[in-house]
């Protein structure tokens, strides 16, 4: 059995020139760009500091009645605020990352979708980082490994966009889980992944007469290229139809009111420079983009389209961190 974790507190100065999000809105803790305001007054600039994202994880490990039985449990408190807020005692709710329990080859439990490239993900002083290009999801699961193999069934989840626009509509109508599959390589180079995902979209609503299903797709090539003996290149192509969900923290919904969304593609490249064995820095361009149609049928060819989410967002960070 071991535990582990680290404390460690977060001071932002944050610039919107978009308009100013509310108290208590994720952006002010981390970059998440689909809630990044647009078309509002341009703010001073806002200082907040917080500890939220102190992190403790619990895992064992072990052989029962012949099988190698693993467990972890992690946790964080990058939630919702609890009881206290910023006035009185900046309280906050211990929220659940990973948890899981491994069975030989098996996987059950909450863990990064098998669909993401962990490998890939930024070292960043921000809690993600510049995440527009990168797949990121955890969730519920059933995941089986052999070798550089893996399958697994997920959680599903569909979020909708209104026909018109309006707030995004979580669905939680699926009756089937996300499927997903992986094939994993790791040599003395850097890692190379290819990820597949297949997934049910669906929809219902009897108050209005809705009763929609479609099929979701994607296809995810991600390396990580060391270069030298501290630096490396990471890269991240992902592409496919309804999987707003998975990329960019949802920053497109997975489809419109009438029709699939598509996605064009979301790219990420990133360069990590060592500057010191405990200091590096690098340069991230991660393109997000999306071919939104939404709407209804006005005829028998006749559609109206309708943005998934905000413009397609197209982002270059300098970005920097320190490792203890």
């Amino acid at each position: 059995m071991k535990f582990g974790g680290f404390i460690k507190t977060d001071f932002m100065a944050s610039k919107y020139s978009g308009g100013d999000p509310a108290n208590g809105d994720p952006l002010r803790d981390y970059h998440l760009p689909g809630a990044i305001p647009v078309g509002g007054t341009d703010e001073d600039v806002a200082t907040d500091f917080n500890a939220r994202q102190t992190r403790f994880w619990l895992t064992t490990d072990g052989v029962v009645a012949g099988h190698k039985i693993g467990t972890r449990l992690e946790m964080d408190f990058q939630t919702l605020p609890g009881s206290g807020d910023q006035r009185t005692t900046s309280g906050s709710n211990p929220a659940l990352r990973r948890a899981f329990v491994t069975i030989d080859n098996w996987l059950i439990g909450q863990e990064w979708t098998n669909f993401q490239n962990t490998a890939v993900l930024p070292e960043s002083a921000d809690f993600v980082g510049a995440a527009e290009g990168t797949v990121f999801a955890r969730q519920a699961q059933v995941r089986y490994t052999r070798g550089p193999f893996s399958i697994a069934l997920e959680n599903p989840e569909t979020t909708i966009t209104p026909f018109g626009g309006g707030a995004r509509i979580v669905a939680d109508d699926n009756s089937l889980p996300d499927l997903t599959a992986r094939y994993a390589l790791s040599r003395p180079w850097g890692d190379v992944q290819l990820s597949g995902l297949v997934r049910q979209l669906k929809y219902q609503n009897p108050a209005s007469n809705i009763d929609s299903t479609a099929t979701g797709w994607g296809l995810s090539a991600s390396a990580k290229f060391k270069v030298g003996a501290q630096d490396d290149i990471r890269l991240m192509l992902t592409g496919g139809e309804g999987i707003g969900r998975y990329v960019g923290l949802n920053f497109s919904n997975d489809r419109g009111a009438g029709r699939l969304g598509r996605s064009g593609g979301h790219r990420r490249g990133r360069g990590l420079r060592r500057l010191s064995p405990r200091l590096g820095a690098g340069l991230a361009l991660q393109p997000d983009l999306v071919d939104a149609e939404g709407g209804q049928r006005h005829g028998p060819d006749r559609r109206r389209r309708q943005p998934l989410g905000p413009e397609p967002s197209r982002q270059s960070d300098l970005v920097a961190g320190h490792g203890v």
